[in-house]
């Protein structure tokens, strides 16, 4: 279990601005990788931005941010075309479902020998559009004029500490590296999620970042997205080497971390991986990715309380961000506060309208506190406007195998393996399959059951997910076939109920 004590030292002060990054879009497609290399750059400098507080005698992360991989998912949610340069009410939506004070975005030509870029910081006063021609050569020096903009835009020039900058990269090392980004922001950075990217396309990112680094063997950060393309193809041994040659040089930063939350996580070796974020967390207070994957995997240790105070600093960072939000709820119903997990939901539902994501969680928090009539309900008028979400007919068949409805609950679970490939919920796939395995379980068809259970296992089930299944009294003769996965993973089964 990890410590409480020092979860609490994460909580950051709820005045520190937070900025949100979407790579700035082009119409030339040649170029278009410049875009997510620029992101990913201007990502790194602002949170490696810091002040000197003459106090303390420290270093201090006075910046929340969100990188583009998070600002790209809330461009998905709140169903804007990535192409398009948006409108102030448009990044205001988007900031919202970020919970970002502030959006960067941005468009950009690209000529014989630079690149033209207009941007604009959307959601402060002094963030007008401005213009910037940028030697083709020399990326980082624009991406260097741009943060110290935004900065400045932010209230946060004063007592900067001037020692970040990131180092030149030439041109085809920078477009190479955005080429593997590219292909990468397609796949879900969860461990536990399944690889939904083809052999192929992780191969080409492979290959387009090994390009960078043989240009350019310093480009620590390009080592560090390489590794985790080499743990995505199953290659763990070339990963271990790679993120070495990206610790080098650049030891812990955001970036590293990823690298290295990813490879230890997929390798077993969750320990290691957890005590990575706690570092770069401690450090970079306002790296929003490492916070929510540090909250996720408490949730998926069952340690709610723990859970709960990263989302609650999690929130005072982003308030009112909806993936932060459904996980705060859920953490809520994990220790017990039913009703005001389901009332947060209610309330965001309220501000944002309807979405299978948070469809499914109030169907979830219903379900906890067994409320099933209005779980059941939820989960019904959801699937009218989106009829074949996976979360949603999973829920149901969860549902309806709790009032013992086994036709119901076999073809809604079927249903709901079905459509995994339709839903962008890629952390979701295992319970799915889970519940698929439940169903046959109860049918008696065991050996299909086993296989359902074997991939809810392989894409990740949480051990409070498990006791859905392991709770179910019909199942004691099941639980003791060697075969079943869930059994096997040493999870108690729960008391039997009076």
């Amino acid at each position: 279990m990890l410590s409480l004590l020092l979860i609490t030292a994460l909580v950051a002060s709820p005045e520190q601005p937070c900025v949100a990054i979407l790579p700035p879009t082009t119409d030339q497609a040649d170029a278009a990788s410049l875009g997510w290399a620029f992101a990913d750059a201007l990502t790194a400098r602002l949170l490696a931005h810091s002040k000197f507080d003459r106090g303390t005698g420290q270093r201090q992360y006075p910046l929340s941010v969100f990188g583009w991989r998070e600002s790209r998912s809330a461009l998905r949610e709140a169903g804007f075309d990535a192409k398009t340069l948006l409108s102030a009410r448009r990044a205001e939506r988007v900031a919202s479902f970020l919970g970002a004070d502030a959006l960067w975005v941005g468009m950009f030509a690209q000529k014989s020998d630079s690149i033209e870029l207009i941007w604009q910081l959307k959601g402060v006063r002094a963030g007008q559009e401005r213009k910037l021609s940028i030697d083709k050569e020399r990326l980082a020096l624009g991406v260097e004029q741009v943060f110290r903009a935004v900065i400045a835009d932010l209230g946060l020039d004063d007592g900067a500490v001037p020692d970040h900058a990131l180092p030149v990269q030439p041109y085809e090392v920078e477009r190479a590296y955005g080429e593997g980004l590219a292909v990468l922001a397609e796949q879900s950075m969860d461990p536990r999620a399944q690889v939904l990217l083809s052999p192929a396309l992780l191969e080409s990112a492979h290959a387009a970042l090994a390009r960078a680094t043989t240009l350019s063997p310093q480009f620590a950060s390009a080592w560090a997205w390489q590794s985790i393309s080499s743990a995505m193809l199953g290659r763990t041994a070339a990963a271990d080497q790679e993120l070495a040659r990206a610790m080098q040089d650049l030891g812990y930063t955001p970036t590293t971390t990823l690298a290295v939350y990813y490879s230890f996580w997929r390798s077993d070796r969750a320990t290691d991986a957890l005590a990575a974020l706690q570092a770069s967390i401690n450090t970079h207070q306002g790296f929003m990715l490492g916070r929510g994957y540090l909250g996720q995997a408490m949730l998926r240790a069952n340690h709610p309380h723990e859970a709960l105070t990263a989302f609650t600093a999690y929130l005072a960072l982003a308030p009112g961000n909806p993936w932060a939000v459904i996980k705060h709820s859920e953490a809520l119903a994990r220790i017990g506060q039913h009703e005001q997990a389901i009332s947060e939901l209610k309330t965001l539902l309220g501000k944002l309208g309807s979405s299978p994501l948070l469809q499914g969680a109030l169907v979830a928090r219903y379900t906890d506190a067994l409320r099933l009539k209005d779980a059941r309900a939820t989960a019904e008028a959801g699937l009218k406007q989106f009829p074949f979400d996976p979360e949603l007919l999973a829920r149901l068949a969860q549902i309806d195998l709790e009032q013992d409805n086994l036709p119901a609950a076999q073809q809604h679970a079927e249903s709901a393996v079905a459509n995994l490939a339709k839903s962008a919920n890629h952390e979701f796939a295992g319970f799915a399959q889970l519940m698929l395995g439940h169903v046959l379980a109860r049918l008696g068809r065991r050996d299909e059951a086993v296989g359902a259970l074997r991939m809810a296992d392989r894409l990740g089930v949480d051990v409070y997910e498990r006791t859905v299944l392991l709770r179910d009294t019909h199942l004691k003769a099941f639980f003791e076939d060697p075969r079943c996965p869930i059994r096997s993973e040493g999870v108690p089964l729960p008391p039997e109920q009076p």
